[in-house]
């Protein structure tokens, strides 16, 4: 696979309580098809960085699928 820049596909801003900034240090993860699964640290209000993952299709308009609900592995 060959990668690509898109710009920008997530914005952290007003999604949860555990990231309420920042999408910082992505990595990702191809998860089959056109699926891509990118884990990322999200900051909360206190600052404390957290690490949870979204997921999007690689097809225009490059739609986010899934967000993580909580940090770590809840879900």
């Amino acid at each position: 696979m060959s990668w690509e820049k898109l710009g920008l596909i997530f914005s952290p801003v007003g999604k949860a309580d555990w990231y309420v900034s920042h999408a910082m240090v992505p990595l990702a993860e191809e998860l089959g098809g056109e699926n891509i699964r990118v884990y990322f640290g999200g900051r909360d209000s206190e600052g404390r960085s957290q690490i949870g993952y979204f997921e999007f299709r690689i097809a225009p308009p490059y739609p986010v699928t899934k967000i993580s609900a909580c940090p770590g592995q809840c879900n």
